[in-house]
């Protein structure tokens, strides 16, 4: 199953995808602030964005820049505030859009993603470049894939360890996609 945010194609390069994300998720970080009526369907939208997103990260980029020789701390810091985020994208998610804090509490995420994507592109994509041109292609092909399997709402207790990634959020990626279809086929309803 593809998402529509995922409009890379499959040859483009590991930085190339990563940074697209970052684009998309900032420009849905700017759009929810705006305010307006569309602001739930945008926050579903990154949403389901950010956990395809950060599952991803871990599941592909992460690893590869260990293997790039980024310092072991660096990447854990990064998927530590990655873990931060994820209990606070739930908690938005738990209390909803329509909820008179939502505001104050999506302007605290807000500015924490924002300063994590700033990090992670100054302390990660960098070395992730450095990686030879067919690395990088079969790289973001293989996170887009991970993308494409990923859990669609934020699942924290899937992501506390490596067997957790593996286990935990296969399981919760199926479940999101058949609670997403019994919405989709209900909103159908007359």
């Amino acid at each position: 199953m593809r998402h529509e945010f995922i409009g890379q194609e499959p040859t483009a390069d590991l930085v190339a995808v990563l940074l697209d994300r970052h684009r998309r998720i900032h420009d849905l970080l700017d759009r929810i602030q705006s305010g307006g009526r569309a602001i739930p369907r945008r926050f579903d939208d990154l949403v389901r964005l950010f956990a395809a997103h950060e599952y991803a990260e871990h599941r592909v980029a992460h690893p590869a820049a260990r293997s790039a020789g980024i310092p072991g701390h660096v990447v854990d810091h990064l998927m530590a505030e990655e873990n931060d985020l994820e209990r606070a994208l739930a908690a938005l998610c738990a209390l909803g859009a329509d909820d008179p804090r939502f505001h104050l509490d999506f302007g605290e995420f807000a500015a924490a993603a924002g300063l994590h994507c700033a990090r992670e592109e100054q302390e990660e994509f960098v070395w992730l470049g450095s990686l030879p041109a067919a690395d990088r292609r079969e790289l973001g092909r293989s996170l887009l894939t991970a993308e494409s399997l990923a859990p669609t709402r934020p699942h924290p207790l899937a992501r506390r360890s490596g067997l957790a990634r593996w286990t935990v959020a296969p399981v919760a990626a199926l479940w999101d996609r058949l609670v997403d279809t019994m919405r989709r086929d209900r909103s159908r309803l007359p």
